[in-house]
């Protein structure tokens, strides 16, 4: 089976980049995998490095000029590939493969929406893409289900694959190799500090501001016992 994944992210895309990372390098194994995303991404550099997969730069713009050379760019992709499937992963890739696969008719590919998020659907975009470039629709969580089946896309089938951590191969460090860790990460930390850490990254939507401002309104003790840890780019100013 031929699998198309897009993505819309210019960036690192956070939790997309490390769903379709994961989803794309096990199918690999049985299915010939390929990756759309716009050039310079995260995703796209994954994919180019990773012999198994194939990598297309499509520009998933919401900028009027930009969005019909990457529609066209795209169509042509899905007509000389003739992917069996197409994964997205949110509105504006979606949005571009819907538009890519008109006039395809019975030779379009099954198109697999992921939600990612807890964002309301609305609009009349959401009823097209989900009437016309839709037959199947994943839940990431039961909020997602809870969203999706108040929408236009209640009529695609929706299926639950509930993310959540491998913890046969994520095994808890003993108190030991905790306590050396923390000392190399962060040296000079009073132990009784609590640590927060987010791999999340650093966009503001992320909400890493709120947890900052939350802190902030704690009284002086307790607040000079918490530390915050973010992994990702230097965040904007």
């Amino acid at each position: 089976m031929k699998i198309l994944y897009t993505n819309f992210h210019h960036g690192s895309g956070g939790g997309h980049f490390t769903y379709i990372n994961g989803l794309a390098k096990a199918m690999a194994a049985r299915h010939e995998v390929s990756i759309a995303s716009p050039a310079g991404s995260q995703l796209h550099a994954m994919a180019e490095a990773d012999p198994a997969l194939h990598a297309f730069a499509i520009d998933f713009s919401n900028n009027f000029k930009r969005l019909w050379p990457a529609r066209r760019a795209l169509a042509k992709i899905l007509r000389d590939e003739r992917f069996d499937i197409v994964h997205v992963n949110g509105s504006p890739d979606h949005r571009l493969v819907m538009l890519a696969m008109a006039g395809m008719g019975r030779q379009r590919p099954r198109v697999v929406y992921t939600k990612h998020n807890n964002l309301p659907i609305s609009g009349l975009g959401a009823s097209i893409r989900a009437h016309f470039a839709t037959d199947r629709t994943i839940c990431t969580c039961l909020e997602a289900r809870r969203i999706l089946e108040a929408s236009p896309y209640a009529r695609t089938g929706l299926v639950d694959v509930l993310l959540g951590v491998d913890t046969g191969f994520f095994t808890p460090a003993d108190a030991r190799q905790a306590a050396e860790a923390r000392t190399a990460l962060l040296p000079g930390l009073a132990p009784d500090t609590l640590v927060l850490g987010s791999n999340a990254g650093t966009s503001e939507y992320k909400g890493w501001l709120d947890l900052l401002q939350a802190i902030s309104l704690l009284p002086f003790e307790q607040r000079n016992r918490l530390h915050v840890v973010l992994a990702g780019r230097p965040p904007a100013a």
